[in-house]
């Protein structure tokens, strides 16, 4: 399990209807900077750990890390916990920043999409775009300017004019219509798009065949259009610094079988999502189940999510550890 942090919270207000931003310092030994797309892990009571991204870039001089949480009635639990329990003046343990939606450099234009909650991430690469004075555009989709997390907020950022709003239940603006909206973006435009399932899977099935790493998605779990290839009967993994062998069987997960073998795993959300227990492949094909990985990375077969992803049949994969 990774080292936590122990974070106080500063500041908790409503940013939206059923959406609490927390405000979390840390000590100035623990703080680390964090780029535009980076996400942390909050360890909730129960055991719980879920991971949200951050509002702005962390950078130095910074003492503090700003999320929004969306309180989901029929959730998991760990959002009614944060949002109904978690006050000003409390201590909760998160992890250090992570990014895997990273702001691809040297783009010429950006178009940022967010769609509910999934509008965090966005707002923290347009306030980095604007800093360095890039080109870019932004598009927020909710229900209504109520359920927009941030709105008010955005209305004065300094980018506020780069902002196109889609409240669905307006009919001033309507829903973002994707299927009419993507086909016309310029071949020279980088997509970054985060929110629901069922939003970032039309998003992928409308960009099929487009070049790659020109979409970069962040899901909050497992894509149902994660790749699955046959991958269910037993393989083997080899350990590259001790030559040990183990057997994975069809029952079991790479993570598994390493923990049990001794091995110290970092871990969080066991859904192939966070993409902390990223594990090195030095031989074999990962048959990739996470969503945590762009496509080109998972063609690239040499990093792969062990909590989740697994090998072929009767394959063995060499990991670098």
């Amino acid at each position: 399990m990774a080292q936590t942090i122990t974070a106080e919270v500063s500041n908790k207000t409503q940013v939206a209807r059923n959406v609490f931003a927390f405000e979390l310092r840390v000590p100035a030994e623990a703080f680390q900077t964090a780029e535009a797309g980076a996400h942390i892990d909050v360890h909730v009571a129960d055991g719980l750990i879920r991971q949200y991204s951050l509002v702005e870039p962390a950078g130095p001089g910074d003492d503090a890390y700003r999320i929004a949480v969306l309180r989901e009635p029929d959730g998991r639990g760990a959002s009614l916990a944060l949002c109904d329990r978690v006050m000003t003046g409390d201590q909760v343990e998160i992890s250090s920043p992570r990014n895997h939606f990273r702001l691809d450099a040297g783009q010429g234009h950006y178009c940022l999409i967010g769609a509910g909650i999934g509008v965090t991430p966005i707002l923290s690469m347009a306030h980095a775009l604007h800093a360095r004075s890039g080109s870019f555009e932004v598009h927020l989709c909710a229900r209504s300017p109520d359920h927009l997390a941030f709105y008010h907020e955005i209305r004065s950022a300094a980018w506020a004019g780069r902002v196109h709003y889609h409240f669905s239940q307006e009919t001033t603006s309507g829903r973002l219509d994707l299927a009419a909206f993507l086909p016309g973006l310029n071949a020279g435009t980088q997509l970054y798009v985060c929110g629901p399932e069922r939003f970032l899977d039309e998003v992928s099935n409308l960009t099929r065949g487009w070049s790659a790493g020109r979409v970069r998605q962040e899901r909050f779990s497992a894509s149902a259009n994660a790749t699955v290839e046959s991958g269910t009967g037993s393989f083997e993994i080899a350990i590259k610094s001790t030559g040990q062998v183990f057997s994975v069987g069809s029952d079991q997960s790479i993570l598994e079988v390493l923990e049990a073998n001794g091995f110290d795993i970092d871990v969080s959300c066991t859904e192939g999502v966070c993409g902390t227990c990223l594990t090195g492949v030095v031989e074999g094909k990962p048959v990739h189940r996470d969503s945590c990985l762009y496509e080109e990375e998972q063609a690239e077969g040499k990093i792969m999510a062990v909590c989740v992803s697994r090998a072929k049949p009767n394959s063995t994969l060499v990991l670098d550890l």
